[in-house]
């Protein structure tokens, strides 16, 4: 008798040591920290605990960086979410941001291979992959290997004009000074392509390709006859400039409208809300385009599920738009609404959500 309870505290003991020690291996398995982002938008909430993707494969470790933008720019922090989601949810997967020059650094680099995933605007995705008139690409470029995974935040375009200007549609800027942005930037481009469908040109405005800085103190020293502005909104150039200056901000009417949304597949219809800005007093007709989360056909189909799995759980979808404003755009259903092709996990993912056919 004395033999067997001896040996059942033995046991017991073994049990109990093995229980504790398999309790403290799950407790250590943490992700490294993530770079800080711009500003305390991180520090607002964490994911939620609950949030883990519910995928049951385990990923080998690896680390995956993420291109986003300047870290003064919405980029940044709007890559440090996704990845801080990933890291939080999937044991095993540490994402890095790489500050970047933007869009078109991502592009190449995701390209190459140096960059997992990354953030750019949808259209430069588009001219990247399919054809480019603007030149930002070389035509000895192969974009082809590229896909996209989901939109992400919408930028918006406002018309900004002084209020008393007699410029009442873009029709009316024909001889008038423009701020249209540097050559070669998505401002820019987006600036063209919305005058083109008017008919018109740099050879018949005064362009100005000035920076959104730059322009803010143009339009104060009333050299600015017409602002054209993208941006995640509300675009703090806009609002400096409103707050300085009595201004309209003019619509896109109908039949343009139409002619933008044919001409340009990348352009989606859209309203600036209301009081957005200082003395906008109704909503107003614009375009907008997504800024797009892309990788590579070669990225892994079972993590990206599980990615995509994290990114949309409900809990981490409404931490996500807690970390930056333009984050709010943010949602499932227009998520597949990208230009060039999806992933396969990521066309399945949103197919499984029933959003896409």
């Amino acid at each position: 008798m004395a033999k067997i309870l001896k040996t059942s505290v033995a046991f017991i003991l073994v049990l109990a040591i093995s229980l504790t020690l398999f309790a403290c291996s799950q407790g250590t398995q943490t992700s490294e920290a993530l770079p800080a982002s711009s500003g305390d938008s991180m520090d607002k909430t964490e994911p939620s605990a609950d949030s883990a993707a519910p995928t049951e494969k385990v990923f080998e470790k690896q680390v995956l960086s993420f291109g986003s933008g300047s870290t003064s720019g919405a980029y940044y922090p709007v890559a440090g979410g996704l990845a801080q989601v990933i890291n939080e949810s999937i044991p095993n997967i540490n994402c890095i941001v790489e500050a970047t020059g933007g869009s078109v650094e991502n592009v190449r680099r995701v390209n190459a291979g140096d960059l997992q995933f990354g953030l750019a605007n949808d259209f430069l995705l588009y001219y990247a992959f399919y054809d480019d008139p603007s030149g930002t690409f070389s035509a000895d470029e192969d974009f082809s290997n590229l896909v996209a995974v989901a939109t992400n935040h919408a930028s918006l375009t406002a018309l900004v004009v002084p209020a008393n200007s007699d410029i009442n549609s873009l029709a009316d800027v024909v001889g008038k000074s423009v701020s249209v942005g540097a050559p070669g930037s998505s401002n820019y481009i987006t600036a063209m392509n919305i005058l083109s469908v008017y008919g018109i040109t740099e050879d018949n405005i005064k362009a100005r390709h000035e920076s959104f800085s730059e322009t803010v103190e143009s339009f104060k020293q009333g050299l600015v006859d017409c602002f054209i502005a993208q941006g995640g909104t509300p675009l703090s150039s806009v609002i400096e400039i409103t707050n300085s200056v009595d201004c309209r901000i003019i619509p896109i009417d109908d039949e343009h409208m139409a002619m933008i949304l044919e001409k340009y597949p990348f352009y989606f219809k859209s309203d600036i809300s209301a009081d957005t800005y200082k003395g906008q007093d109704n909503p107003v007709q614009t375009i907008k385009t997504w800024n797009t989360i892309f990788t590579t056909k070669d990225f892994d189909y079972d993590l990206l599920y599980a990615i995509m799995e994290a990114w949309y759980d409900d809990g981490n979808l409404e931490y996500l738009k807690t970390v930056h404003n333009s984050l709010k755009d943010m949602n499932l259903q227009e998520a597949p609404n990208v230009t060039i092709p999806l992933h396969p996990a990521a066309e399945q993912f949103f197919k499984d959500k029933g959003v896409l056919d």
